[in-house]
């Protein structure tokens, strides 16, 4: 078994133990490890009928996966798109395997998902004009994993002039934080790091809302991909992406990183250890003590 699978399979052993335990709140236990408790019961039916076998990922995904495409591979299928908008996935496929191995090139069903996932498959409907920006196309949320939000919250200095940039990640159904930790550098290698551990522990989401700004998305590139983003269209997830100067497109995003602000950033920390220290305990405040209104 895989390490990262034998983590997850650790997670969900710890989540039945503690859900077995008499006058365990099973609602409580749910929220605590952001499943909805469909899943929290099916991982104790599946404990009960195989033990700790049966807490191992049934993959919803067939073993010769349609989306195994790298992300330099999806970048490159954009790009050609791009190039050629009226294209479809065979024409793509046939021009990309002029020039990629056959070990990397995505099939045709699998380049069309990639267009699907990266908002470039024009719905048949009314026209738009070129100058309109449109809204992102977010799904009304009714469970956990269905959605994310993610951004940076904006740097700030600790008394010791050290600089605290905060990447934060949320699911937009329970509203808990997923993430919120101090980056030492923006580059998208160390943010995916950081987004790999966020995965190993709580799954992949459907769809993941970000701004335009990078590592994260871009405004300039094909579908809106940087490496980072495309890297997540190749493992399934969909990128949605705010419109430009409308942070009201993330609004509950927002409204948690005025939180953050209020009760860390006003109030820094000495120095970068300390401001660590004092944003994990706001995140476990955020997540398990404050009262979320509804709406």
């Amino acid at each position: 078994m895989p390490w990262r699978e034998k983590r997850v399979v650790k997670l969900r052993e710890e989540f039945v133990l503690r859900a077995l335990e008499p006058g365990a709140n099973m609602s409580a236990l749910c929220r605590e490890y952001s499943i909805s408790r469909k899943t929290g019961y099916k991982w104790v039916q599946r404990f009960r009928e195989s033990g700790v076998e049966g807490l191992a990922d049934l993959s919803r995904r067939p073993h010769c996966s349609p989306l195994r495409a790298a992300g330099e591979s999806v970048l490159r299928v954009l790009k050609l798109r791009q190039a050629h908008p009226r294209w479809g996935p065979k024409k793509l496929h046939a021009v990309l395997a002029r020039t990629m191995e056959a070990a990397d090139l995505p099939s045709i069903r699998t380049i069309a998902r990639i267009l699907e996932r990266a908002g470039m498959v024009q719905k048949r409907g009314r026209r738009r004009t070129t100058t309109e920006t449109r809204r992102p196309d977010i799904p009304v949320v009714q469970r956990c994993n269905q959605l994310w939000t993610a951004d940076f919250k904006g740097w700030w200095r600790t008394n010791d002039g050290a600089r605290a940039e905060p990447l934060t990640i949320r699911d937009a159904h329970s509203r808990f934080v997923l993430a919120s930790e101090l980056m030492q550098t923006t580059k998208a290698s160390a943010v995916r790091i950081e987004l790999e551990r966020v995965f190993e522990q709580y799954g992949l989401p459907e769809a993941i809302l970000v701004d335009n700004g990078s590592p994260l998305a871009s405004t300039r590139s094909p579908g809106g991909l940087t490496t980072l983003s495309a890297w997540w269209v190749s493992l399934g997830v969909k990128l949605l992406r705010n419109r430009p100067a409308h942070p009201e497109d993330n609004g509950g995003h927002e409204r948690m990183h005025l939180d953050m602000r209020y009760d860390v950033e006003d109030v820094a920390a000495d120095d970068l250890d300390a401001q660590r220290i004092a944003v994990r305990k706001w995140r476990a405040t955020f997540n398990h003590i404050r009262p979320h209104e509804e709406g």
